[in-house]
């Protein structure tokens, strides 16, 4: 492999407000996650220049901080429910996280519960399975500082079948991150998205 990945120029996979999301160009099993905002842009003011740093580097030291929390407890129920994180890579355009591919049976990108929602495809075998995921989310430790519908997303496993993966928003993303060291905050967070998410899904 090249010692830096060049991502300009490829389209992404999914992009959202902070983050863009591209399939690894020398191994399809692996996508690979960059900040918007390290992407070098003209004219920054040196106070814009120093909230990218701080949220570049806070971001992914949030997700690898949970996950690693995540792997090192074996009873937590929501293991199996997150994606691998593989590791940290250069880019052309900085710093990118490379993570677990999740796709369908056909081996196409998963697709998310928004997009699941909108197709109405939830049987109600998979409204079991989300059920299940959420009930997990809210009894697991890890901490979630963004829960919603589009970081939801179904995958296939070759062993348990199809199931629900959350892809996205891993870590507390206050300053004074009160849900890593309050369970009552973390779990009332949680609570509160999933209704919300139940209401969309059930339109």
């Amino acid at each position: 492999m090249n010692d830096i990945i060049v991502l300009s120029g490829k389209e992404p996979v999914a992009s959202g407000k902070k983050r863009i999301v591209f399939e690894h160009p020398e191994n399809t099993d692996y996508l690979i996650k960059v900040y918007r905002n390290h992407i070098k842009q003209a004219k920054q003011s040196l106070y814009q220049r120093h909230y990218n740093r701080y949220t570049y580097l806070s971001g992914f030291l949030r997700e690898i901080r949970e996950y690693i929390l995540l792997k090192s407890d074996n009873q937590s129920p929501l293991t199996g429910h997150i994606p691998k994180i593989i590791g940290l890579i250069d880019t052309d355009l900085g710093l990118g996280l490379t993570v677990q591919k999740l796709v369908n049976n056909k081996g196409d990108l998963a697709v998310n519960l928004r997009e699941l929602t909108r197709s109405q495809c939830l049987s109600q075998e998979l409204q079991k399975k989300l059920d299940d995921f959420f009930y997990a989310l809210v009894q697991s430790n890890i901490v979630i500082g963004d829960l919603n519908i589009r970081n939801i997303v179904l995958a296939y496993h070759d062993k348990e079948g199809y199931k629900f993966y959350l892809v996205d928003g891993l870590g507390d993303k206050t300053f004074i991150p009160m849900k890593r060291y309050c369970k009552t905050i973390r779990k009332s967070y949680k609570s509160k998205r999933i209704k919300i998410i139940g209401r969309r899904v059930k339109g």
